[in-house]
Order: C-alpha cells, then structure tokens, then sequence
C-alpha cells in the first residue's frame, strides 16, 4: 500500500468523471473533492482509503490521491527520505534560506531557469514551505510564485536561543511547517488577541493550511499546499486556528458484517456509474430475451472465475478474481431487480 492511516494526501486536481483509477470509479460527487486536503482514516481489504473529512463518504484509490509533503515528521509517510537522497537535497521544509545576490537571468540551476521576475528577490530572505518530488524549493512569501532550484539558494542559520525567545515572548502554540485548519466556527467581528475577524475571512472556515510564517506578536501566516490560488494573506490568532491531528495507528480490522455493508455500497456505486455511462442496458436486454440475458452473463462470468482460480494464476490476477466475483453478485441482483421491477 502506498499510504498508511494518519498520511496527509491531495486529492488529484485532474480526477476525470467516469474513470476507472485501479479497482475505484470517479462519480460527479467526488469532483468537488479535487485539490483538496484531507487525511487517511482508514483503509479496506482491497486496499483502497477512507478519508477523514465527514462530508467526504467516497471510497478512494491510490491512484486518485497523490502524497503531500509537510514536515520532518511526516517523511516516513511521503517517502522523502528517498526523494532527499536521490536529488541531492541540502535543505528540508522550515529551513530559512536567502537567495544568492548573484544569480543572473538566464542561468540554469538544474531544471530551473532564472527569469527576470525573479532577480527582485536577490539577496531576501524565505522560509522553505514546500519541497515537490524533484527536490525544488517553494518559498513562502505568497508574491514569489517561482519554483527554486537548491543552488539559487545558501542557507541562513537562526539561533535556536533566539527561536525559543519569540516563541516564549508571544506564548505560541505551532510552529512553521505545522498543519492548521481555520476554526468553522469564526464569526464576523469576533477579535482573538489582535486580530479581528473579517468578513472576508469566513471562507476559509474549515480549510487547512500550512504555516509559513510567524510574525513577532506571534501571528500566523498561511499558505495552501492544495491549490496555489487560494489568496489568504492574513494575519491569523493562534485561537483562530486548530491543529490538524496526524494520526499514528494501525489499520483496523474489518468484522464480517463490516465487509458485506462496504462490498454492498461498492455494487451501488458500480451500478450507478454503469447506467451513466451505458444507460439501463441490463433493463433493456431483459426487456428484449427475459431471463435468458440475465443466464448469459452470469454463465460468462463463471466461465471467466473457473479460469482465474486455476491454483498455478499468477499473484497479479488474484485482484481480477475478486472483481468478477462482484460482477457475479451483481448480475444475480440486477436479474432480482428487475424481476421485482416486472411484478409490481
């Protein structure tokens, strides 16, 4: 399995309606999802994860979420271990860093070119937020946009005397390169410390953010990881924020009944992808040939199961077994359907 329960994952931006992503089918539902953060909850027999927001019941793949790279903490969960040592990675998130005051335009730094909208940050000072899978640095000032290769960039060294100084004097609670989620219940004109609420503020209730920066009254500055778009350039209170709980546990075990409810709820989904996709073409063969449509299918697929149980299949078909398993359950109770269907 790619991901453990408590790894932070990114639903894909380019998830496409009515496409099969391994043993999962996208439904116009789960669209809205895209781009978003959430947290594995919990992961079925087949592999497939639950996530944690409450308003999100779909069932998700591997291949329709991608990992999202947050902390020191969390690099056992996104593999960065790996992705340090393969691109020769001298910083990690939360390194402060100046970029070098001779770069010039023009010049390539790995797979980055320096362009001319990015002289103007010569010689300031960042704060790494993010690190994508090749290595290359995002900064957290929200006007620099410009992805950074690690020698664009030399390290700066804070004193951590000095670090434990401003976190003691403004008494705050994360750190940067912490996750965050903006309190839900925020209400206009309400003030924590020296923050007051705006109005324009109250969209963000409830989304997660990564901290990117700490002022000296000990406010909070805020960066998306999911959508780059996303224009939160405010100030925010410590109690205007909760933590985001990464969770360490293992995966419960499903009871029996647990597994029959789940298989249940996968056979509705399919049925409802199949008729978008296909219309009712299960009514309109029985409409046309009676039962005989129905014994059709359910014999192909015993044919195909007797195939794939041969003892001597190879590991990789066991996933197809299961598959038409549920295909066969699903015919008997689409042949009841529309048996019932008929006799009202």
């Amino acid at each position: 399995m790619k991901y453990k329960i408590g790894d932070l994952v990114k639903v894909r931006d380019d998830l496409q309606e009515d496409k099969m992503y391994g043993g999962c089918s996208s439904i116009n539902d789960m669209l809205k999802f895209r781009g978003t953060l959430d947290i594995i909850e919990n992961i079925d027999e087949d592999g497939n994860y639950h996530l944690a927001n409450n308003n999100n019941p779909y069932v998700w793949s591997e291949d329709m979420l991608e990992p999202v790279v947050i902390k020191d903490d969390l690099k056992e969960s996104t593999n960065i271990d790996g992705i340090k040592e393969g691109n020769n990675m001298d910083y990690k998130i939360r390194d402060i860093v100046r970029i070098k005051d001779n770069l010039k335009e023009g010049e390539k730094y790995g797979d980055c070119y320096v362009v001319e909208g990015m002289l103007k940050y010569r010689g300031t000072t960042d704060t790494i937020y993010y690190i994508d899978t090749v290595g290359d640095l995002y900064l957290s000032d929200k006007d620099n946009t410009y992805v950074w290769h690690k020698d664009m960039v030399e390290p700066v060294t804070m004193k951590d005397d000095l670090k434990h100084e401003i976190k003691e004097k403004n008494n705050m609670e994360y750190e940067i390169g912490d996750i965050v989620k903006v309190r839900e219940g925020l209400q206009k004109g309400e003030i924590y410390g020296g923050c007051e609420v705006l109005e324009t503020m109250l969209e963000y209730r409830g989304k997660m953010y990564v901290i990117v920066d700490i002022d000296f009254d000990g406010d909070y500055s805020l960066k998306s990881i999911a959508n780059p778009e996303d224009t939160n350039y405010y100030s925010w209170h410590k109690d205007m924020l909760e933590p985001v709980e990464i969770k360490e546990s293992t995966t419960p075990k499903m009871d029996r009944l647990g597994i029959y409810q789940y298989l249940l709820n996968n056979l509705e989904e399919t049925y409802k992808a199949k008729n978008n996709d296909y219309g009712n073409s299960f009514a309109d063969t029985y409409e046309k040939f009676g039962c005989v449509s129905f014994l059709v299918r359910i014999t192909d697929e015993y044919n195909k199961l007797l195939t794939l149980c041969d003892p001597n299949i190879p590991e990789q078909r066991v996933k197809k077994i299961d598959d038409t398993i549920l295909d066969l359950a699903n015919s008997c109770l689409l042949w009841l359907v529309e048996r019932e269907y008929k006799n009202q």
